[in-house]
């Protein structure tokens, strides 16, 4: 049976950007092959409410062409250090409702219970800077191995400090993506950072008029070649469907 380890890649003090890793959180289950799915997730509260948000194609099992998987898991699961409790993601009841047509994202409520173990991110939900202004970007999220299931081992960070730019994406017709932002960078950074295992986690920019670090959305894909692309769903679009959420769900 295929295992899984997450591997700690930056130790000793953390730095304020590597506290940022905390507000990543491991996702994972198995399919109905019984083959190992992971993602990383985050947690925003709003309205007395707590979301989870993570990636589309990892919770619904969406493909590249926009079609299901639907050998994808039926529920997930979170882990919470110090949580003597799982948190489990009823996948299923969201098959109805899961769209692979539209941006990649996932949203669901959590029960207060978990609330003690939980790091939300709203804090970081400031206006984002043009690129004149941001300094550097930087991402948290789980990369599985074939080796040990290690389950208490922080998130690996993926870092662009110099020559990069967000970008607006085209598609193949050159009309604007309006629901991607597009971190574009050159070949001396290692984009191979940026691995399975990190979609669905937090992205962050550090602002260099206020040196404050802004989410700017959730890590989807990345593409590589002559111009590095790392694909973000934009931070509106997480906020317009927390927003949303119960007018969407009939709730």
């Amino acid at each position: 049976m295929k295992l899984l380890v997450f591997i700690l890649l930056f130790v000793g003090c953390k730095s304020e950007e590597d506290n940022l890793s905390r507000y990543s959180y491991l996702l994972y289950g198995k399919d109905a092959l019984a083959k190992d799915v992971v993602g990383t997730c985050f947690f925003v509260r709003n309205n007395n409410h707590i979301f989870i948000v993570t990636a589309n194609h990892i919770a619904c099992g969406c493909t590249r062409e926009h079609k299901r998987d639907y050998l994808s898991p039926k529920k997930m699961e979170v882990l919470l250090n110090g949580c003597p409790q799982t948190l489990s993601i009823d996948i299923y009841k969201n098959w109805k409702t899961c769209d692979c047509n539209s941006p990649d994202y996932f949203i669901d409520t959590v029960s207060s219970i978990f609330s003690p173990y939980i790091n939300s991110i709203e804090q970081f939900n400031l206006p984002i800077p043009d690129s004149t202004n941001i300094e550097k970007f930087t991402m948290f999220g789980y990369h599985p191995t074939d080796d040990i299931f290690s389950l208490d081992q922080p998130a690996l960070k993926t870092e662009i400090k110099s020559k990069f730019s967000v970008l607006p994406v085209e598609d193949d017709s050159h009309n604007i993506i309006p629901s991607i932002h597009s971190v574009a960078f050159g070949n001396e950074v290692n984009i191979d950072m940026a691995l399975e295992g990190d979609s669905g986690c937090p992205t962050f920019i550090k602002d260099k008029s206020d040196g404050k670090w802004k989410f700017i959305g959730l890590f989807v894909s990345k593409k590589v070649g002559a111009n590095n692309r790392i694909y973000i769903t934009k931070k509106k679009i997480v906020e317009d469907a927390i927003v949303n959420y119960g007018i969407d769900k009939g709730r």
